[in-house]
């Protein structure tokens, strides 16, 4: 009997899942097997840590049970060089996983911590969960961690403050609210009319403008595409880009004489 047929089917299941759990993770950087384990020299204000996963690379699912349905703050710590980034959570199990996906860090190409830990690798980083508290008082207590720390990794140096932004937003609505009002003279309203129009002309992404001319009446009508065309006159609007493309130019159902414009 060959050894892998006395192998039951649930253990080669295993096996196969755990091959596609370790693919999906960042890649590790190479290390030597007799290399003794680095003691890790926190911060003082961590030293009543909730818990320290010391190599999270091999304590995700771990570290994904404990944190499960828990709000707080977290820190990854570099045991390389010092350097340290607190973050927070809501639903801290989902925000500290987005830190295991190589998605993550392709979308978020600036994230000063996620150059870090794709420089030096997740095992030479540990997580330190700092505490947990409620949803409520989640930044402030986020803005005190970083506040009377030196994080290296983070940018604001408080929670959630995008002041930049902000007063960006304020400076908008304050130029808005001074043109309330105001009246331009007759040539600046030509003037701004006209951009108008360029920028619409410059937007329209339907395609050509299209001029029919109707020789049952004698009538020309502008249309600002093949579509608006088609549906006033009750046309397909495919039957109008097959003429053009073919460059027909004879009466359609001898009555109506399409010209569409740019093409």
């Amino acid at each position: 009997m060959n050894f892998f047929s006395e192998l039951s089917n649930e253990f080669l299941l295993e096996i196969f899942t755990s091959q596609l759990l370790v693919s999906s993770l960042l890649p590790v950087a190479p290390t030597g097997n007799n290399e003794p384990k680095q003691k890790v020299n926190l911060p003082a204000f961590a030293a009543n840590a909730v818990k320290v996963f010391s190599n999270p690379l091999l304590e995700r699912r771990e570290i994904s049970s404990f944190l499960k349905g828990k709000t707080g703050i977290y820190m990854f710590f570099n045991k390389v060089n010092g350097k340290f980034y607190i973050g927070s959570g809501v639903n801290m199990s989902q925000r500290v996983n987005y830190y295991f996906q190589k998605c993550y860090f392709k979308h978020n190409p600036n994230s000063i911590i996620g150059k870090a830990i794709l420089k030096y690798g997740m095992e030479n980083f540990c997580l330190v969960i700092l505490e947990f508290c409620n949803k409520e008082e989640l930044l402030s207590r986020e803005t005190h961690f970083i506040s009377t720390s030196n994080s290296a990794y983070n940018i604001l140096k408080e929670a959630g403050n995008l002041s930049g932004y902000k007063h960006k937003l304020e400076s908008i609505l304050k130029i808005g609210k001074a043109s309330l009002g105001r009246r331009h003279l007759p040539e600046i309203r030509a003037r701004i009319s006209e951009t108008q129009k360029s920028r619409l002309e410059n937007l329209r992404p339907l395609g050509f403008a299209v001029s029919v001319l109707d020789l049952v009446n004698n009538n020309t009508t502008e249309y600002l595409s093949i579509a608006q065309a088609a549906k006033e006159l009750g046309l397909n609007p495919s039957s109008i880009s097959k003429r053009m493309n073919k460059g027909i130019t004879s009466a359609f159902k001898g009555r109506y004489v399409i010209t569409v414009k740019g093409s």
